[in-house]
C-alpha cells in the first residue's frame, strides 16, 4: 500500500520587513476588492452596527482599512468614518471611492505603530488582521494599546485576527465514508491516514470487511443493492464509491445525493457514467440532485492502479473540502 511520510515542520523567524504587506496591496491594486471574503461587508457592518451598538453621527476609526470598504460602508449610513493604513495604493483607492460616492470618510497613510489619536473615537475597528496581526510578530502589545487609546470613555472596540488555536477547536476533521469493494477501498483508507481524515467504509465484500475489522476500521455491511444504509454524513463528510458492479450504487448514490456531504462521487468511465445518470433518472432522483455527482472522478480519470486512483480522488476531495472549511458559516454545531 501507499505509505507517506509526514515532514517535519518548523517555525521560521519573523520577517524582518513588517510592512511586507505594502507589495501585496500594491500588486492587488483595485482587485484586492474581488476576493470572495470582501463580499460580505454590507452584512458585516450590519453585524457591527448591531454588536457595537453604533448609531449615525458617531466617529469611527478604520484601523488597518485597506480599500476602505468597511469606512465607506459606515460613511453611507451617516456615521464618521476615519481610515488608516500604511498601504499608500489602499489609501489612494479608499479616497478616491470616498470621492467617487460623495462621502465623507477621510483615510489616512499611517504606521499603525504611530497611531496617536487618544480619546477620539466612539468606536474602533480593526478587522481582517489589519495592522494588528500583520507585524511578524513584532511589537503587537504596543500597538494594541495605542489601537485601545483611540476610543473615549464607553467607547467599543471590534478586534479580528487569525487564531490557529480556533481552528484546532472549532474546525471539523475531514471524514470520507467509503463505498464500495476492492483494492480500492484499502487503498482509499491508506491515503486517508495521511492527511488525518476520519474515515469508514461501507462494503458488501465479505472478505474485505473482515480485513477491515481485524485493522479496526469502522464498516458496515451491505447485504441487498436496493437497501439504504446510514451512512451518517455532515456537510464535511465525503462520500466517494468504488464499485464494479454499478448495480450496487444507484440506491446508495441516491442517499448520499440528497444529504448534506460535500463531496459525493463515483468511478468509472465516462459511458458508464452516462448509463449510471440514465438509473438515477428512472429512479426518480432529482436533476439538481444528480448534478452534485462527481463522476468520473478524481485529478487522474483513467487510472486502473487502486493506489493511483485513490491518491487521485483524495486530492479532489481534500481540495473541495479546503472550500468547503473556508466558508464563513462554519461552526461547532455541524
Amino acid at each position: 500500500m501507499l505509505r507517506r511520510s509526514l515532514p517535519v515542520v518548523t517555525a521560521a523567524p519573523p520577517p524582518e520587513d513588517t510592512h511586507w504587506f505594502d507589495a501585496v496591496a500594491d500588486f492587488l491594486g483595485p482587485a484586492y476588492l474581488r476576493n470572495a471574503f470582501t463580499k460580505g461587508t454590507e452584512q458585516e457592518v450590519d453585524f457591527l452596527i448591531d454588536a457595537l451598538a453604533l448609531e449615525p453621527g458617531m466617529r469611527v476609526l478604520d484601523v488597518g482599512c485597506g480599500p476602505g470598504r468597511h469606512s465607506l460602508s459606515l460613511a453611507r449610513r451617516g456615521f464618521d468614518a476615519v481610515g488608516v493604513d500604511h498601504s499608500a495604493e489602499f489609501v489612494s483607492l479608499a479616497r478616491d471611492a470616498a470621492a467617487t460616492q460623495g462621502l465623507a470618510a477621510t483615510f489616512e497613510e499611517l504606521d499603525v505603530r504611530e497611531l496617536d489619536r487618544p480619546g477620539e473615537f466612539d468606536a474602533t475597528l480593526c478587522l481582517c488582521q489589519g495592522g494588528f496581526g500583520l507585524l511578524g510578530g513584532r511589537d503587537e502589545t504596543a500597538v494594541f494599546g495605542r489601537i485601545a487609546a483611540t476610543l473615549r470613555p464607553g467607547g467599543a472596540l471590534a478586534v479580528s485576527a487569525f487564531s490557529a488555536a480556533f481552528a484546532v477547536r472549532h474546525l471539523p476533521p475531514l471524514a470520507i465514508a467509503i463505498v464500495g469493494h476492492g483494492a480500492v477501498v484499502e487503498a482509499m483508507l491508506d491515503v486517508a491516514a495521511a492527511v488525518s481524515a476520519v474515515t469508514r467504509v461501507a462494503t458488501h465484500d465479505r472478505d474485505l470487511i473482515e480485513t477491515l475489522e481485524a485493522r479496526g476500521v469502522p464498516v458496515r455491511a451491505l447485504t441487498m443493492p436496493d437497501e439504504a444504509a446510514d451512512l451518517a454524513a455532515d456537510r464535511w463528510t465525503a462520500i466517494p464509491f468504488f464499485f464494479h458492479d454499478h448495480d450496487w450504487e444507484t440506491a446508495l448514490l441516491g442517499q448520499a445525493l440528497a444529504g448534506p456531504a460535500f463531496y459525493v462521487g463515483a468511478m468509472g468511465s465516462r459511458s458508464t457514467h452516462a448509463r449510471r445518470l440514465d438509473t438515477l433518472r428512472r429512479e426518480g432522483v432529482a436533476e439538481a440532485l444528480i448534478e452534485r455527482l462527481r463522476a468520473p472522478f478524481g485529478l487522474i480519470h483513467s487510472s486502473r492502479d487502486p493506489e493511483v486512483l485513490a491518491l487521485s480522488t483524495l486530492a479532489e476531495i481534500v481540495r473541495d473540502w479546503q472550500s468547503a472549511t473556508a466558508a464563513p458559516h462554519v461552526d461547532e454545531g455541524g
